[in-house]
């Protein structure tokens, strides 16, 4: 049953993880590599500054209880309280934060009765919004309570929304945080993992729709997400379970890709939250790759998707950060990045163009020709002074 239940996740509509404004759709978390070289938006502290002024404001100006009169406008006003509480966890504030989506839920139950779905739906929403705050204060404090309560406020959002993918995912990551396994050192088996993955699951069956089999469909588009919009970018736990999963599904380059991100923070002192994991984890987290880790090739490729991405993401930055000080921003204006470029990364296993041929010039047509003629002309020349000084012998009949 529970693997049924499971197999329907990657067929529903996923409302869990953050909700705001900037959560990216399932199709734009299909680009695995662009992802895993860190090309998508990280905006600085002044975005989210900005956002927090304008929706501010338009909470505070909310009636508080409001009467039947106020509900519509206190649905259409609902998407602000997602907004202002995410950009008030990305600022690092993360009490006001939880305080907020509070007020939300009890708006949200109040908005139930003009419009039964939508009120229901916020509702997801702001319990959602709620656990990311509690496990990014978590990953900042390291307060267990903090993870209790993440736990809780997800087991009453499954209750709500049974086959809600992201959430399913965000409660095992909660349960596993509350009670981490042990390293207990190479003995053939993965490294211990946030999917629960062990021999079997990365060597026996592997190639598209094997994620399925071991209850875990979804989990490709969930780890994205949590890369590009939870903060796992920075995490080498979730970056090693994405690099299982691919590995698992066959997509063994988007998986060496996934493992290098691993090895590149680890090299940078990050570590596992794994009982006595190394203080360098990656090698150990290697292990469903065999030798394919070590190819030299892979790790070029890698650094320069890296830098590529990072060039953008800078360029990107400073682009919104000049028109946000002129008053623009992207949640108000639609044509904000019109002007921003966009170049393509490097693909592992899909050679460049062909380079355009140069340019043929006429002019270099026309000498080239005139350059045969005149040795043509010369050569015959030659042979007719050469044939004059020389003459043929006489054959026997004429002598």
């Amino acid at each position: 049953m529970r693997l049924y239940l499971l197999c329907l996740l990657a067929c529903t509509p996923v409302w869990a993880g953050i909700w705001d404004i900037d959560r990216p759709d399932d199709a734009a978390l299909q680009d695995v590599i662009a992802i895993l070289g860190g090309r998508f938006d990280q905006p600085t502290p002044d975005y989210y500054r900005a956002r927090l002024n304008r929706t501010r404001p338009q909470i505070e100006a909310l009636p508080s209880p409001p009467t039947d009169a106020d509900l519509p406008r206190m649905l259409e006003a609902l998407p602000l309280f997602d907004d202002a509480a995410i950009a008030l966890m990305r600022l690092g504030e993360f009490n006001d934060a939880i305080i907020l989506l509070d007020r939300k839920v009890l708006c949200a139950q109040q908005v139930k009765a003009l419009n039964t779905a939508q009120g229901r739906l916020h509702h997801i929403r702001a319990l959602a919004n709620k656990a990311a705050c509690l496990h990014a204060r978590f990953q900042r404090d390291g307060t267990r309570d903090d993870l209790t309560l993440a736990r809780t406020t997800l087991r009453e959002l499954l209750e709500m929304d049974t086959y809600n993918a992201d959430a399913f995912f965000a409660l095992e990551e909660v349960a596993w945080l509350l009670n981490p396994p042990t390293y207990k050192g190479d003995l053939g088996q993965p490294f211990p993992n946030l999917l629960d993955f062990g021999y079997r699951q990365v060597t026996v069956t592997r190639g598209q729709g094997a994620l399925a089999q071991f209850g875990r469909a979804g989990a490709i588009v969930h780890l994205c997400r949590r890369i590009v919009h939870g903060g796992g970018w920075q995490d080498v736990d979730v970056l090693h379970a994405l690099s299982l999963a691919l590995w698992v599904e066959g997509r063994d380059e988007e998986s060496i890709t996934a493992w290098l991100r691993v090895n590149e923070l680890s090299a940078a002192g990050a570590t596992s939250r794994v009982l006595s994991a190394p203080a360098n984890p990656a090698a150990a987290m290697s292990a469903h790759l065999g030798e394919m880790a070590n190819t030299a090739t892979q790790q070029s490729l890698f650094n320069e998707i890296r830098a590529a991405a990072e060039t953008w993401v800078t360029e990107r930055n400073a682009y919104a950060t000049e028109r946000i000080k002129q008053g623009q921003h992207p949640d108000t204006d639609p044509a904000f990045w019109n002007s921003f470029g966009v170049a393509p990364l490097p693909q592992p296993g899909i050679p460049g163009p062909e380079p355009e041929p140069p340019p043929v010039s006429t002019t270099f047509v026309i000498g080239g020709l005139a350059a045969f003629l005149v040795m043509l002309f010369v050569m015959g020349a030659m042979a007719l002074h050469i044939g004059r000084r020389h003459p043929k012998a006489p054959t026997v009949d004429e002598v």
